[in-house]
């Protein structure tokens, strides 16, 4: 037995759910996709710009230590 016909859509407006949901569900997998892919572009460079601020921060505080080191006339300071 055949497939009714009132089972399928009859005219071109009937069709437009079937084909807009698949480009509207491709958009958003792009979209998120790119957000994504942003998201984690961004947190790399923040990751590296923390440790190049954690290694600038030990430099001063090496520098901090030594010159105090120097201030006080200790044998440290050459070290």
């Amino acid at each position: 037995h055949a497939l009714a016909t009132d089972s399928w859509p009859q005219e071109a407006v009937d069709w437009v759910p079937f084909v807009l949901a698949p480009i509207v569900m491709a958009v958003f997998a792009t979209s998120a996709y790119v957000v994504g892919r942003q998201l984690r572009e961004n947190q790399r460079a923040t990751d590296a710009t923390m440790e190049r601020l954690r290694e600038e921060s030990r430099a001063r505080a090496a520098d901090v230590a030594t010159m105090t080191a120097i201030e006080e006339g200790t044998e440290d300071a050459v070290a």
